[in-house]
């Protein structure tokens, strides 16, 4: 996939966060909701991380749910707060990838953790609850 239809891909993608009644981010989108919940929380900035399909490039679903486990045990060891979630292209077909919601990941963070997991880019909000791209490169 070139990086325009990448880059497009990951724009129109809903992310997702299983909250009460689950949350939706979209990409440049401010969420005032999300925005309260994130304050609620004590946070003024959350992550949405995966550790599906590094690289873009598509893996086992056995794969992808061993990767997952390792991003979920590593967020516990180092003590950060998560909420579970998942993202979908509304139309191209490519699986829902689970991931996680990490409350109160900065950027900087955000680019280890995207990193440590093999990502091209992922998700930050603000303290206004706009989603952003962030990507690795």
């Amino acid at each position: 996939m070139t990086s325009a239809r990448l880059n497009q891909a990951f724009q129109e993608t809903e992310y997702w966060v299983a909250t009460e009644p689950p949350t939706r981010w979209l990409i440049g989108q401010p969420h005032p909701d999300w925005a309260q919940r994130q304050a609620e929380f004590g946070v003024s900035c959350a992550t949405w991380l995966t550790a599906h399909n590094p690289q873009s490039r598509q893996q086992s679903a056995a794969a992808n749910a061993h990767a997952h486990r390792r991003l979920c045990q590593a967020l516990d060891s180092a003590r950060w707060r998560w909420l579970s979630g998942w993202a979908q292209h509304p139309d191209n077909g490519w699986p829902i990838e689970h991931g996680v919601v990490v409350l109160g990941m900065d950027r900087a963070a955000a680019h280890a953790w995207g990193r440590r997991f093999g990502q091209r880019a992922v998700v930050c909000t603000d303290a206004a609850g706009i989603a952003d791209l962030c990507w690795m490169a």
